[in-house]
């Protein structure tokens, strides 16, 4: 979860634009915030300051409700990108798609016509945006395939989280994620296409509430797009002296990935000494392992030719991307 202090946000009235701003940022017209609030060390986090910011004045001018991927940035889950569409619901049925250019409110890109049914939302710091359930169900309908694995894993999450720790008490945890998998499929079905919603079912159904990173979650989008054999991600493995959990695991074939983040790259010794020891652990058990990384993940054909060479040959894989699945 990536939660953060909001960014005050600061209105004008003046008709025409501050020429000296003062330690000000231009959000929209008429809509600034402080420079000393948005964190300038980090550019993720930036962006995303700078994406709520700009939701705070389209919801000051219009009060909507938002959905969709900016909803996920509202609840603070990871995003591959803040947002770059903001899509909310107005009064009446109408479902707008808006992108920023610097003023606010900017052009619509999309404006759609939808059932007049009740929307499921609650208030966070003054703007109204849908619950996690409404926002996977919205996500999964017409995100990107990769944009819409992470945040529906990372809304999952959210669902699940309710003082269990998924290590102590993981089929509590996937009764839970059934269960919010199941509302979310429902809300697809209200008014949306037959293909919308065959899509939704995918997506949520290969969504784990479990992923430590954007990374694990691109995995298993990966996975399911190139035919592989569908891993227990986060599967516990007791060995002789330890208990260890691993990214992914095939335990009929005794293969495990592990994705290989940031996190663990720039581990500090005492981090980096566990994990040799627990790569080592894990190795004399008999398991074969597997290591990928971001730059792994972002040449696809490649990964699936040396993940196929991974499995033994008694899988009898096939490798090919589905169309289906973006």
């Amino acid at each position: 979860m990536n939660q953060q202090p909001w960014p005050r946000l600061l209105v004008s009235t003046r008709q025409r634009r501050i020429r000296n701003l003062h330690g000000l940022v231009r959000i929209g017209r008429g809509y600034y915030v402080r420079h000393s609030e948005l964190d300038t060390r980090n550019p993720t986090q930036h962006a995303r300051q700078v994406r709520l910011a700009q939701i705070q004045a389209l919801a000051h001018k219009a009060n909507p409700v938002f959905r969709g991927l900016a909803a996920a940035l509202i609840w603070g889950v990871d995003l591959l990108d803040e947002a770059p569409t903001i899509e909310y619901t107005r009064e009446g049925g109408a479902h707008r798609l808006f992108a920023f250019n610097g003023d606010v409110p900017p052009a619509p890109t999309r404006r759609i016509m939808e059932p007049r049914t009740p929307l499921d939302c609650v208030e966070i710091n003054g703007v109204r945006v849908a619950t996690p359930i409404q926002a996977i169900a919205d996500i999964a309908s017409t995100a990107p395939a990769k944009d819409a694995i992470v945040a529906i894993c990372g809304l999952l999450r959210l669902c699940v989280s309710n003082g269990h720790t998924w290590r102590n008490n993981p089929d509590w945890h996937l009764a839970r994620e059934r269960e919010a998998k199941a509302e979310a499929l429902m809300l697809v079905r209200e008014g949306r296409s037959a293909r919308a919603c065959r899509r939704a079912a995918r997506l949520i159904g290969a969504a784990f509430s479990q992923c430590d990173s954007p990374a694990e979650a691109l995995a298993l989008l990966f996975f399911r797009k190139w035919g592989f054999p569908q891993p227990a991600p986060q599967y516990r493995l007791d060995l002789d002296d330890a208990t260890y959990y691993a990214d992914f695991c095939w335990a009929s074939r005794h293969r495990i990935v592990e994705f290989d983040g940031f996190g663990k790259v720039a581990a500090n010794p005492r981090q980096m000494q566990y994990m040799l020891e627990r790569s080592a652990a894990i190795a004399h058990a008999g398991w074969k392992v597997l290591h990928i990384t971001w730059r792994m993940l972002a040449n696809e054909t490649e990964l699936a030719a040396r993940l196929a060479t991974f499995f033994p040959k008694s899988a009898r894989l096939s490798i090919r991307p589905r169309k289906c699945w973006g």
